[in-house]
C-alpha cells in the first residue's frame, strides 16, 4: 500500500480504492498519513483533489464516520480507536459531517471537487431552446454555469472543454492550467460554437482522455480524473454505458458527473454517473 503516498495520482487512487478491502486496523493509519501527504501536495499546487476525496471516502467506509477532509479529526478518531477500541468512540461531535473542503465548486448545483477535469457539453440543435425565465437558451445557460464553475476551481486546477453534436471538438485536446486567461479563452471558444446537429455523446466522451495514433488508451497516461457531462436529451451512442466503460476505463480511474437538461430523460446518463461513482442531476425547464 506504499502507492497511497506516491506522487502519481493514478496509483494512489487505485490504492485508496483497494484499501477498503483491508482490516480497519491496517488501513486507517495508512489512509490518514496518505491524506496528510496529499493535502500538503495540494497546498503546494502538486496534489490531487480526487485522490484526497477517495482517501476520505475509504476512511469513512472503514470507520462508519462522516468526518470529511478534517485531518486533525481523523487523527483524533484513530488515536481513540487505537487506544480504546470502537466501543469507546463518541458518535457525536467531531464525527459529524465537516462540510465540503476548500476548492469545491458547483455546476448546475452539482458539487465538484477535482483539479483535473474535462467538461463535456451538448451543443446539439435542441440546446438552442430556452431554459427558465431569463430568456437564455440552454446552451447560453450552460456557458454561464461553466463560467462560475471555472472560477470556483481556482488557478491551480487543470481543465479542458469538449462540445459534442453529430461529432465532437475539444478546445485544447489536453488539460491546461485554469488561469484567468485560459478560462477567458475557453469561454470565448464556447461562445463561438452554436447549437446544431444531432446528439452523439460517445464522440464527446472519447475526447476526454488523450489517445494514441491508433486510438488506443493507456491507463498510466490518463490526464483527467473527472468528467462533467451536460446533455439535454436522448443520444445515439454509447448504446451500453457499462460496455463503453469496460472498454475505455477498465480500472475505474474516471469519475463522471452528469447533468440532464429538460424532461427528455435518458436513463443511460444516470447509469453513466452511477457506474463511475459520480452524481446525476436533472434540471427541469
Amino acid at each position: 500500500m506504499r502507492a497511497l503516498a506516491r506522487t502519481d495520482w493514478r496509483n494512489a487512487l487505485l490504492a485508496a480504492q483497494w484499501a477498503r478491502a483491508l482490516p480497519v486496523e491496517r488501513a486507517a493509519p495508512l489512509l490518514i498519513e496518505a491524506l496528510a501527504a496529499w493535502q500538503q501536495r495540494t497546498s503546494d499546487g502538486r496534489g490531487s483533489r480526487r485522490v484526497e476525496a477517495e482517501l476520505v471516502s475509504s476512511l469513512e467506509a472503514q470507520s462508519g464516520r462522516r468526518i470529511g477532509h478534517r485531518l486533525d479529526w481523523w487523527r483524533s478518531w484513530w488515536d481513540v480507536r487505537r487506544r480504546h477500541g470502537e466501543r469507546r468512540i463518541d458518535t457525536g461531535g467531531q464525527t459529524a459531517l465537516a462540510g465540503p473542503p476548500p476548492g469545491t465548486t458547483q455546476f448546475f448545483g452539482l458539487e465538484l471537487y477535482s483539479d483535473r477535469v474535462v467538461f463535456v457539453l451538448d451543443r446539439s440543435g435542441s440546446m438552442d431552446e430556452a431554459l427558465g425565465s431569463a430568456g437564455r437558451t440552454r446552451y447560453e445557460t450552460a456557458v454561464e454555469e461553466l463560467r462560475a464553475c471555472l472560477y470556483g476551481l481556482g488557478e491551480t486546477a487543470h481543465f479542458d472543454v469538449v462540445v459534442f453534436h453529430s461529432g465532437a471538438q475539444a478546445w485544447r485536446g489536453k488539460l491546461v492550467g485554469a488561469t484567468k486567461i485560459a478560462q477567458r479563452e475557453a469561454l470565448q471558444w464556447l461562445e463561438g460554437q452554436g447549437p446544431g446537429g444531432a446528439t452523439d455523446l460517445q464522440s464527446g466522451l472519447e475526447l476526454v482522455q488523450r489517445r494514441g495514433t491508433d486510438g488506443s488508451l493507456s491507463w498510466n497516461e490518463f490526464d483527467a480524473d473527472t468528467a462533467v457531462v451536460l446533455c439535454d436529451g436522448q443520444f445515439q451512442r454509447p448504446s451500453s454505458v457499462r460496455d463503453w466503460l469496460r472498454e475505455n476505463d477498465p480500472l475505474g480511474l474516471l469519475r463522471v458527473h452528469c447533468v440532464q437538461l429538460g424532461t427528455q430523460a435518458d436513463s443511460r446518463l444516470e447509469d453513466l454517473a452511477r457506474a463511475t461513482g459520480g452524481t446525476f442531476r436533472r434540471i427541469d425547464p
